[in-house]
């Protein structure tokens, strides 16, 4: 029988009472720490022995070892219940509760004023609030205490939900401990849909739906399977039905339930695989509108937005079943009593390692799968044309009743210049066949600025010199300022350099031609090919999912115009860069390895295998990723720890899944978390018996709400003299030293660097770790490159780039995927999605009254399609994907022959539309020893011939002695590769690049005739792919049908099929532009690229500014406008 609250009470209170002020060592260890009242309470009181665990873990281990009934940390705690949280401080801390308060406790412990490394404070009572709390456990001879002295027996949740007419109870509970939804919720959605009954639904022309709720048998159900889907997975055509507790009745969620090997006849299976749906609509919360959302998307599609009936009906049930279940126990999948609080929300756990294997490193997911060549995505449907959503009209803006007095400056020289004339313009070109305001190529703004000093310099005096005073020259710096009011406020207008015409000094001015920063991207690029499963460069390890996003192309070619999202790494102090925007690609140092954390279903736009694609401050980021890089260890840096490193990172608004950077020794290492508790930084070495890294020494600065919420930029120096010292935005907090650096640190070379993210957890992207004692390499980081991207722009691969322009390549991209690109005002590059510019709100509303008369509209009638179509590509790759090695064949050399003291010379080359990746540039030399590795048929190899005339006149075929020959393979570029064959045998042996001896009777027939053969990791095909039908716009007037290409920077049906709509949508009338709008008072905050709605005699019609000139003299300040309109 449970004890009472009031028996509870008398016992504890007679057993700490007496300890109250004094200090003691419970388990032999330490003394005075605060685990030792943890473990006093548990012999004294509760019978059981001392338990292993830090003050942070401790609650967590007596649940597991001791049979502690897990308590919610939003639920009510009663006296007695063991406490674990997070103090910022290796180890954190627990205590006791003697008395909940609500949002603070009342409590007792010990050491409650030290720390692991110094204790202090003896047994006392304290009053905190409840913050930052890792978990609580209750007694289990306390579980149940009532205030009634006879209190009934506990009840379980099993009978409340079978009272309450549920059935396959038992399969419910499973499925709610295995997926983690609420208890409360879980029973809502199996009473919604079925009662919790293993039956078919009744949907409509349904397999089995003519009889009411069929019972759903393994065998019925395979034939549902049968006449659902085709052996192939794809579906029949046949109408499906609800099957199941959860009702289970889109056909690909039976196509991926069979592929995954899960029979969802079996009611447990099929409420795991409902709730796993359910989990992820619900996002970590169960909170009113979360729940009506999720429920509203189970019942009706994930892209519903509005609450339908299904979800308000659900959040009712769930509300009633949070009543009902409160104060039950369960029992979870490791035996734990879990005590069902009133109020279920989401308690944070304890931080998760990362999996381990052998060497620490995550096993691979799926181990011994190899998934093909190409991409399996997941099904789409279509989707129809409709028209484009209305864009509210910005704010009409009264004119000033006081005339403005505009001015210009210009600076340049370290001066503030005033110019007498000066011209900007710039013009992305109308109308554009496309319609489109833009998606397409990238133009600069240029102008002309005719300069003079005010006032004038005392250097000036005698006038402006041109044998004295300097020309202008191309790409000196200029900027320019408007002002409405005279001298309050300047409003920046343009940034960019003298143009390729310098200019031209007289006696009282300067006239200088300018352009912005658009010409700084006219240098050429090089990219290599990279496959989203690309070859490990480590032999015998697998593919890696490397994640691979269109503006990743964008983040890698765009620094060679200066314009970057992510801080530059330092030529030398960077040991590793991983940007991280859209790929784990490395910028310095070498990816070997990469693989997904969580498994999960493909999309329609990325496959099971591939990390997510996440929207953040600095642009985009990838999720669910486990990466390992190999540090660039050169001249200056050590891999030691006797050389101070640093690693510094763009942090993501804060959750309560980590994010981790580790350095990594042989088995010791560095880890900085970020999460909830804050940013530690701690040293480990090895792993426990339970999986965790054994963790040496922690210290941790604690995180406030409003940098949680907003992220941050991180910089963490760990220093050769054990400091450390962590900087949150320039905030920098300095913590106790570290006692000491493992030998390994101390004695060997970092290894590797790994960066861990989870689905739904803490972002990183820009991540650096240096090797320096100079802390002036880590630079203030302003940025230039802004990136508004669509997350679904998945690429399966990247072809090599080779001699093309990065302006070259970006005009392309915007003309393929229908992006906006340009420079703006302040010099930066801007790249917005079609999706995102789409969304872009009216900045303003002009009138007639804000407007000149001036030129009349333009209207591009052949820019009107009847219909649409497209093509794209998407790449198919060649290699062993899962034990990387140079096996993939890609070139073989022509059977030339070779005489003494010759070079035999070509070049190697891929065709068009085949990318080679990590050609293999060391051959192999053919000899009896090699003959089983040139067998196996893995690496380049260099092969010959022989044939020498004896005095006989017998010819003599043999193989060359392997110091007579030797070959040098160069890699000028992706696309180019010299070769040279070097041949200096004794004199007349003349050689064959081909294979034929006969005295190497163990070579297999496949290498015969061979010569040079050059082999790489991989090989990329490109496939082209094009819509099975015309997509139509609607327009009846016109048949003619826009057949647009996608290239490469398409690889996706439903991408292709999202560029349609919004081609159709464009295309099915003529869309208006006006080139010359001036406007009648000056308005500096309408810029390039925004979006203004124009209203003519009420008519209102939202226009995108695809042109922009200012110009100024004598006359005053004009702005004139180019138009185009948005949408029909």
């Amino acid at each position: 029988m449970a004890m009472t609250l009031a028996a509870l009470k008398a016992e504890f209170e007679a057993w700490y009472k007496p300890l109250l002020g004094t200090t003691f060592d419970a388990d032999g260890a330490y003394p005075g720490q605060c685990v030792d009242l943890i473990h006093r309470a548990g012999k004294d009181l509760h019978g059981h022995p001392s338990t292993w665990g830090n003050g942070d873990a401790l609650a967590d281990a007596l649940i597991r070892e001791r049979g502690y009934a897990r308590v919610s940390v939003s639920s009510k705690w009663q006296m007695g219940d063991v406490v674990s949280k997070w103090t910022g401080y290796y180890g954190g801390h627990v205590y006791l509760v003697l008395e909940d308060l609500g949002s603070s406790v009342r409590y007792i412990d010990l050491n409650g004023a030290g720390s692991a490394d110094d204790p202090a404070g003896p047994v006392t009572v304290r009053t905190a609030t409840k913050k930052n709390i890792i978990a609580v456990a209750r007694p289990p001879r306390y579980v149940g205490a009532t205030a009634a002295p006879a209190p009934p027996p506990a009840v379980t949740a099993a009978s409340v939900l079978a009272a309450g007419g549920l059935a396959n109870v038992p399969a419910l509970l499973a499925a709610q401990a295995a997926t983690g939804v609420p208890l409360h919720i879980a029973a809502a959605f199996v009473e919604q849909e079925s009662q919790g009954q293993n039956v078919y639904g009744g949907d409509p022309g349904g397999i089995f739906s003519t009889t009411p709720r069929t019972a759903v048998t393994r065998e019925n159900y395979l034939v549902f399977l049968s006449r659902l889907l085709r052996a192939d997975g794809t579906w029949t055509g046949v109408t499906s039905n609800g099957v199941g507790p959860m009702q289970l009745t889109y056909w690909t969620i039976h196509r991926d339930a069979r592929r995954a090997g899960v029979d969802l006849s079996d009611p447990t299976a099929n409420i795991t695989w409902g709730l796993t749906l359910v989990r992820g609509y619900l996002g970590g919360s169960s909170s009113q509108a979360a729940v009506q959302l999720a429920a509203t998307r189970y019942n009706a599609g994930p892209e519903q937005t509005t609450v339908n009936w299904y979800g308000l009906e659900v959040w009712e049930k769930a509300e009633a079943w949070r009543v009902k279940l409160a104060g039950t126990t369960t029992t979870d999948p490791g035996g734990e009593t879990v005590i069902v609080p009133e109020q279920p929300g989401v308690d944070p756990g304890p931080m998760p390692p990362s999996p381990p294997t052998v060497d620490g490193s995550p096993a691979p997911l799926p181990p011994q799968t190899d998934p093909g060549a190409r991409p399996v995505l997941a099904d789409f449907q279509a989707r129809e044309v409709t028209p484009l959503p209305a864009i509210t009209p910005g704010p009409v803006v009264q004119t000033p009743s006081l005339v403005s007095k505009p001015g210009v400056r210009v600076y340049m020289r370290g001066a503030w210049w005033f110019p007498t004339e000066w011209k900007v313009s710039w013009d992305q070109g109308v109308p554009g066949p496309d319609q489109s305001p833009w998606g397409t190529g990238m133009t600069a703004a240029t102008g002309e600025v005719t300069l003079v000093a005010v006032p004038t310099p005392l250097v000036m005096r005698d006038g402006l010199n041109p044998f004295r005073d300097e020309v202008p020259q191309e790409g000196e710096p200029v900027l320019m300022e408007i002002t409405k009011d005279g001298t309050l406020t300047w409003t920046r207008i343009f940034t960019g350099v003298v143009d390729d015409t310098a200019g031209v000094v007289g006696e009282r001015e300067i006239r200088v031609g300018i352009t912005d920063g658009v010409g700084s991207l006219d240098k050429a690029v090089s990219v290599p090919p990279r496959n989203f499963r690309h070859p490990s460069p480590i032999d015998g390890h697998r593919y890696m999912s490397i994640g691979s996003h269109a503006s990743s192309v964008t983040a890698e070619i765009a620094p060679v115009g200066g314009f970057r999202a992510t801080p530059a790494p330092h030529p030398t102090a960077t040991i590793v860069s991983a940007p991280m925007l859209g790929t784990a690609w490395a910028e310095v140092g070498t990816l070997e390895d990469s693989t997904t954390m969580v498994a999960k279903s493909p999309t329609s736009t990325t496959p099971s295998d591939s990390p997510e694609y996440v929207r953040t401050s600095w642009g985009l980021t990838v999720a669910n990723l486990w990466a390992r890089y190999r540090p660039r260890l050169g001249a200056g840096t050590s891999g030691r720890m006797n050389q101070s490193k640093a690693i510094r990172a763009f942090v993501a608004p804060v959750k309560d899944m980590p994010a981790f950077v580790e350095l990594w020794w042989r088995s010791s290492s560095i880890m900085l978390t970020v999460d909830w508790r804050g940013i530690t930084v701690e040293t480990q070495d090895g792993w426990l018996d339970n999986g965790f890294r054994n963790v040496l020494y922690g210290r941790t600065r604690a995180l406030t709400e409003d940098e949680k919420a907003k992220g941050f930029e991180l910089v963490a120096w760990i220093g050769s003299d054990r400091s450390l010292s962590i900087s949150v935005d320039g905030a920098v907090t300095t913590h106790k030293l570290f006692p000491s650096y493992t030998r390994e640190m101390n004695g060997t070379n970092l290894s590797q660097v790994r960066i861990t993210t989870w689905p739904g957890g803490t972002l990183l992207g820009g991540v650096q770790v240096y090797s320096t004692e100079d802390r002036s390499v880590i630079e203030p980081f302003t940025r230039n490159l802004i990136l508004d991207v669509n997350p679904k722009e998945a690429l399966f691969g990247v072809p090599a780039i080779e001699d093309r322009t990065a302006l070259e390549v970006l005009r392309e991209k915007a003309e393929k995927c229908l992006s906006t690109i340009w420079v703006d005002e302040y010099g930066r590059l801007w790249e917005v999605a079609r999706t995102r510019m789409d969304a872009r709100p009216s900045r303003r509303t002009l009138t007639r009254r804000d407007v000149l008369p001036g030129t009349g509209w333009l209207i591009g009638k052949a820019s009107v399609f009847s219909a649409v179509e497209g093509t794209w590509q998407q790449p198919s790759a060649s290699q062993n994907r899962m034990s990387s090695g140079y096996g993939t064949t890609v070139w073989e050399s022509s059977s030339d022959s070779i005489r003494p003291q010759d070079t035999w010379e070509d070049k190697a080359a891929p065709a068009a539309g085949i990318d080679w990746i990590s050609v293999d540039r060391s051959p192999l030399k053919l000899s009896l020893a090699t003959v089983p590795q040139v067998n196996a048929g893995i690496g380049t190899t260099l092969a010959g011939t022989t044939r020498q005339t004896d005095g006989d006149g017998k010819v003599q075929e043999g193989v060359p002695s392997v110091t007579w020959y030797n070959a040098t393979i160069e890699r000028e570029s992706s696309v180019s590769y010299p070769i040279e064959v070097r041949y200096r045998p004794p004199e007349s042996v003349v050689a064959l690049l081909q294979l034929a001896a006969q005295d190497l009777p163990d070579l297999s027939a496949a290498a015969k005739g061979k010569g040079l053969v050059l082999r790489a990791r991989a090989r990329q095909v490109w496939r082209d792919f094009s819509t099975a039908r015309p997509k139509s716009t609607g327009n009846r007037t016109v048949d003619r049908t826009y057949k647009h290409d996608g290239g490469w920077w398409i690889q996706s049906p439903v991408v292709m099929d999202d560029t349609l709509v919004r081609l159709a949508q464009q295309f099915a009338q003529p869309l208006a532009a006006l080139d010359g709008l001036e406007l009648a008072d000056i308005d500096p905050t309408i810029r390039r690229a925004d979006t203004i709605t124009l209203d003519r005699d009420g008519f209102l019609t939202p226009q995108r500014v695809v042109g922009l000139q200012w110009e100024g003299g004598r006359g005053g300040v004009r702005q004139i406008l180019a138009v185009r309109q948005i949408r029909p």
